[in-house]
């Protein structure tokens, strides 16, 4: 008998897992998170460890391997790093029973599909368990270790008179809060209120934090023109900065007068606030100006004053101030596009094409000698206008001697409406195609948190036919078959899903693609139906060409692709033969996939790729079909940068085309890689 550690939060496949190692006679423990996972690992010391990698947070598994198989453990994890790990895992494989290789991104010793038959669950757990080598150390050791740390970190140290650790830090803090004091400005009086110490102390930070601004002014204006090269009025700049520490100079003397004169004047101390914060949102909106207007990256600096402002001034009329800055800024905004501030691209942005016949002279220019440096001397502006509003401008330049004319001005705006619609409309086709990837990475999501229900469902509906928790009555056993067999759908919906999503999104799945044999692949996909071709009574042709023909492609996609066209042939070919031909035609590889079954409706036809539709003979004929075969299928080609045609009538039989481009034959080096 062996003990089993179970590490799991989903109760359901903890029960279906404990209900066949239990019937095996093996000891089972369970623990529902990777935290106390760990824990259960040092204090059972288990021969083998079932671990599900996506727990409470996406990564609890992933610390649980790592813990456990780090090449240089841990003391307390050494004694259990050659515990066989057992992966659960809803993710699909080629067989439902894997066991690792150097290549997996775990450290653990085989990956089992949560839907895989009770058999593959038992064959792997007597499989590991006879793999695993002795242990040097027994689980009581690790136990009475754990015990000891836990033991050693509860004692306190009251047999040497000193403090414990937690009593240390206590006191500590409490030493710390003794020597803690808060900040006043010289000459703090005791007669005062917390409210007035409190704005008398803010009063000193906000001199305190101006100084600093007035200096950063200074020192971004340089580094802006000197070093980035930016072009900005540089001498209105800098008498911007001066002009804060100047006056910051004046408020500093003013609240020491306030404080020696009228100590115990709350109303002066107001007033005082209100003048501060007046001048600072009188300097910034000359900065907002002289910085780019309304597209400042200085305008965020208005709302640290109004955040200032309301916790200063008081609150019954602290509204009417701060009602300041926003008409600062609205009124900075309308001048500009009055023109009244000289801003030619706010007179432009209004909608009106601007003829500037001298730039060394307009007001509105900014930087006139820049102009003059460059030969520029007359400008012409248009706006960029869509259904929202001008989102740009669009400008042409002439040199000395050149003049533009009311022509040049109408066909320029010509220009700025075309230029207009097609930026609409390339950030409508961008915007189409966000939405499709947002789709496509739902769909991903929801799919892949699907999985792991359905497989359970599949495990426990598996238990239940093999009789492992009892004999079922006949009619049980067709209720509960009828249940699987729904799941198994279900399960394949979800993995066309899953597939087609990833195509969509084309970066969500991440594919090994490489020089591929079609023929090999398509030998193996055939090799699948054979015996089902042979049930329905189908002759089963396969034509191949003599020399290989090497596609780009990834394996798995390849699989897909194939195995939908001819599971579809065979499902809908009632009586007659399929045909599947691979050969080459000029650049590319042309497979063919042919029936002689119930074919396609006319009217049917122009719908056969869209997702979830199937023609109404195909769901006479078969009731289960999730119509999404197809869609992948031409979805891939597309992806491969081939076609797909189709030839059919109903009652014809149907004939699929695909094209995909030939790729020069690999090495065998690089087919063994």
């Amino acid at each position: 008998m062996a003990k089993i550690l179970i590490i799991d939060d989903d109760p359901d496949i903890v029960a279906s897992i404990s209900i066949l190692l239990r019937a095996a006679g093996h000891a089972l423990h369970v623990a529902r998170s990777g935290k106390e996972g760990l824990e259960r690992v040092k204090l059972l010391g288990p021969d083998l460890i079932f671990l599900d990698v996506m727990m409470e947070s996406f990564t609890a598994g992933f610390h649980v391997s790592l813990a456990l198989r780090d090449p240089a453990p841990t003391a307390e994890y050494a004694a259990w790093r050659h515990v066989p790990i057992l992966v659960l895992t809803s993710i699909h494989q080629a067989t439902p029973l894997r066991f690792a290789s150097d290549q997996d991104y775990l450290p653990v010793d085989a990956f089992l599909e949560k839907s895989a038959p009770p058999e593959h669950l038992l064959a792997a757990v007597n499989e590991l368990l006879g793999r695993a080598p002795a242990r040097t150390s027994s689980p009581e050791r690790g136990s009475i270790r754990t015990a000891d740390r836990l033991e050693a970190r509860s004692t306190t140290d009251a047999g040497t008179g000193r403090p414990s650790k937690t009593n240390a830090r206590v006191q500590s803090r409490e030493r710390m809060g003794q020597e803690c004091v808060s900040w006043e400005l010289p000459g703090p009086r005791p007669d005062r209120t917390l409210a007035e110490r409190e704005l008398v102390n803010s009063l000193g930070w906000l001199i305190r934090m101006r100084w600093l601004a007035g200096l950063a002014v200074l020192a971004a204006t340089g580094f802006a023109t000197g070093v980035l090269g930016v072009r900005l009025p540089a001498p209105e700049l800098y008498a911007v900065g001066l002009a804060i520490l100047c006056y910051n100079a004046v408020l500093r003397w003013a609240l020491g007068w306030i404080d020696r004169n009228l100590p115990s004047s709350q109303f002066a101390y107001q007033w005082f606030a209100r003048a501060q914060i007046g001048l600072d949102w009188i300097a910034m909106a000359v900065l907002i100006n002289l910085s780019g207007g309304i597209e400042s990256p200085a305008l965020v600096f208005f709302l640290f004053h109004i955040t200032i402002a309301s916790l200063l001034l008081p609150h019954r009329r602290g509204f009417l101030d701060v009602a300041l800055a926003p008409l600062l800024v609205g009124g900075v905004a309308v001048l500009m596009c009055r023109g009244t501030l000289p801003h030619i691209d706010q007179e432009v942005l209004s909608g009106r094409t601007v003829l500037v016949p001298d730039a060394w002279r307009d007001p509105r220019i900014r930087y006139p000698e820049e102009a003059r440096e460059e030969g520029i001397r007359t400008m012409l502006s248009a706006p960029l206008i869509v259904r929202s509003g001008a989102i740009g401008v669009l400008r042409a330049y002439g040199g000395e001697g050149h003049r533009f004319t009311k022509e040049d001005a109408a066909f320029l705006s010509a220009v700025a409406g075309h230029g207009a619609v097609a930026i609409e409309n390339a950030e409508a086709y961008q915007l189409l195609q966000n939405l499709n990837w947002d789709k496509s990475r739902f769909v991903l999501t929801v799919t892949h948190e699907l999985r792991s229900p359905i497989q359970v469902a599949q495990s426990l509906l598996s238990v239940l036919t093999r009789g492992y928790v009892g004999p079922l009555a006949a009619e049980q056993a067709d209720l509960v078959g009828r249940a699987l067999k729904r799941t198994q759908f279900l399960q394949t919906l979800v993995d066309d899903l899953l597939a087609l999503a990833a195509g969509r999104g084309d970066a969500l799945v991440s594919a090994e693609r490489r020089p591929i044999s079609l023929a090999d692949r398509v030998r193996d996909v055939c090799a699948r139906f054979e015996v089902p071709a042979r049930d329905r009574g189908l002759r089963f042709r396969q034509e191949y060409a003599a020399a290989p023909l090497f596609v780009w492609g990834d394996p798995g996609e390849l699989d897909r692709m194939l195995n939908n066209l001819v599971s579809n042939a065979i499902k809908y070919t009632p009586r007659g033969e399929v045909r599947v031909l691979v050969e080459a035609e000029r650049d590319s590889a042309r497979l063919v996939v042919a029936d002689t079954g119930i074919g396609i409706p006319a009217e049917a036809r122009a719908h056969l790729f869209e997702e979830f539709f199937r023609a109404g003979n195909a769901k006479a004929l078969e009731e289960s079909g999730t119509g999404l075969g197809l869609a992948i299928v031409k979805d891939l080609v597309e992806r491969y940068g081939g076609t797909i045609d189709v030839e059919s009538g109903e009652g014809q039989g149907t004939t699929f085309t695909v094209r995909l481009p030939l790729v020069a034959q690999p090495s065998a080096a690089e087919r063994d890689g």
